[in-house]
């Protein structure tokens, strides 16, 4: 299990960061549609629908985690081939800390909301158009966060595929 790109260590990080991508960020890249069908369906069942992806998304999150975590270890592990100080992987770690920015900050905060007025309107009688107006700027707010999230994903991506400025030798 030596340590340098032909080392297994270096390879089983290297597996384990593109598992995390692939299964963290690929539960979520569509959760904006997620959404789109929930509030299609209304009352009872959208809500049960944003739970079900709530739970998701949650266990998706401990594997985008993983994705910063086990980046780092391959960049450690490669014996200077990946650093740090190269450009692309400092800028993919500053997106990276972003994109888990609008998630908290913006997303997760936005659906919490949503969630909570969703029950308030779902368990009244009559008419509320102010709160169904907020339910919908909710869900506008929500559907960027998630668009940004996914454009920042894109970014990262492309950086992590061509690597620009990073010199190979051979």
């Amino acid at each position: 299990m030596g340590l340098g790109l032909d080392g297994g260590l270096y390879r089983l990080l290297l597996l384990l960061h593109i598992l995390c991508a692939i299964a963290g960020f690929g539960a979520v890249v569509f959760n904006g549609l997620y959404r789109t069908r929930a509030r299609q369906r209304g009352g009872d069942s959208e809500l049960l629908l944003l739970e079900e992806n709530g739970y998701i998304t949650h266990i998706a999150e401990f594997l985008i985690y993983g994705v910063f975590v086990f980046g780092l270890a391959v960049a450690f592990s490669s014996k200077s081939y990946w650093e740090l100080s190269q450009s692309w992987l400092s800028l993919a770690m500053l997106l990276y800390i972003i994109e888990m920015g609008v998630l908290h900050g913006l997303i997760h905060r936005s659906e919490r909301q949503y969630k909570d007025l969703l029950v308030q309107v779902s368990g009244s009688s009559g008419g509320r158009t102010a709160e169904v107006s907020q339910l919908e700027q909710l869900e506008k707010r929500i559907r960027l966060g998630w668009a940004g999230f996914d454009v920042i994903f894109l970014l990262i991506l492309y950086l992590m595929v061509f690597t620009p400025g990073h010199v190979r030798a051979g």
